[in-house]
């Protein structure tokens, strides 16, 4: 009877303390503390006793003790996340916590703090889904083109207005998809290297081009096919020369501008046409 007793009384002090402590272990480790406090009761009535009371013990200690194999000190029996990685912080259900309530666990989360409902990706950062620096939540011009710029609330700025190099160029620019790919030929009296009014007015544009862009311009000079090759080449030359000159004057980089010279090569004209041949005595200008 009094091993009985101290079966029971065994009984208690495992059940009271695996519940109302809320410690846990694994139940090796219950049952070996559940036999030698078995063993100790038992030993004070005698010493057989003792080993009924060890064996009672750890029965009771393996049976009362639930597992807890993640160690995060939620039972396995109440762990609603099991297997959690070691040292995670976890709620009452033994589920890892998110504070910003992403769907990403803290321990996971790259970007805490995001703002509620916002979609994030597999590290817990906002989603940018058109790539233009502005997560999703943010972005009130969604599918932004890329390497479009935009602004704070991800959308381009809103368009200025016309260039004012376009008041100054008329039709003497060249445009393509809004590039400019071109200027008015400078057109040249017959072996002449000296710029006309109208070949001044032509700079002139590409001068204001310059100034509000700042493109690197190229300079080709040209000559139609009367006269000897040579000289053609030098008169070519001094053609593209006279439009560096006049542009440095109004104010473009020298090392801006890279200028060739072609002789009466690649003309533009039929040199046979004398009514025609003369667009072939020309400087082009056009952007690097």
């Amino acid at each position: 009877m009094k091993i009985i007793k101290w079966f029971v009384l065994l009984s208690v002090v495992w059940i009271s303390g695996c519940t109302s402590t809320g410690q846990v272990s694994t139940k090796g480790w219950c049952a070996i503390v559940g036999g030698a406090g078995g063993g100790l009761l038992g030993a004070i009535d005698s010493a057989g006793a003792a080993g009924a009371g060890a064996a009672a013990g750890a029965l009771i200690g393996y049976f009362v003790c639930d597992n807890d194999e993640d160690g995060d000190g939620v039972p396995d029996g109440e762990d609603q996340c099991p297997n959690t990685p070691e040292g995670v912080k976890v709620d009452a259900v033994g589920c890892p916590i998110d504070s910003d309530g992403d769907g990403v666990p803290d321990y996971l989360d790259k970007c805490p703090g995001t703002p509620a409902n916002a979609p994030v990706d597999s590290n817990g950062c906002p989603l940018d889904s058109d790539g233009d620096g502005v997560p999703d939540y943010k972005d009130q011009c969604p599918d932004t083109p890329p390497n479009t710029v935009v602004d704070e609330v991800g959308c381009p700025p809103p368009k200025a207005g016309p260039p004012a190099y376009m008041a100054a160029c008329g039709d003497m620019i060249m445009m393509e998809d809004n590039r400019i790919v071109g200027f008015k030929h400078i057109l040249f009296d017959f072996d002449s290297d000296q710029l006309t009014p109208q070949g001044q007015e032509i700079l002139n544009c590409v001068a204001a081009v310059y100034e509000e862009t700042s493109i690197p311009m190229d300079l080709d000079g040209y000559t139609c096919f009367v006269g000897d090759e040579a000289y053609n080449e030098r008169l070519s030359q001094r053609r593209a020369h006279s439009a560096r000159n006049y542009l440095v004057s109004k104010g473009v980089k020298e090392n801006v501008l890279r200028i060739e010279w072609h002789g009466e090569s690649s003309p533009v004209a039929d040199n046979n046409d004398l009514g025609a041949r003369y667009l072939n005595r020309r400087v082009e200008v056009s952007p690097e």
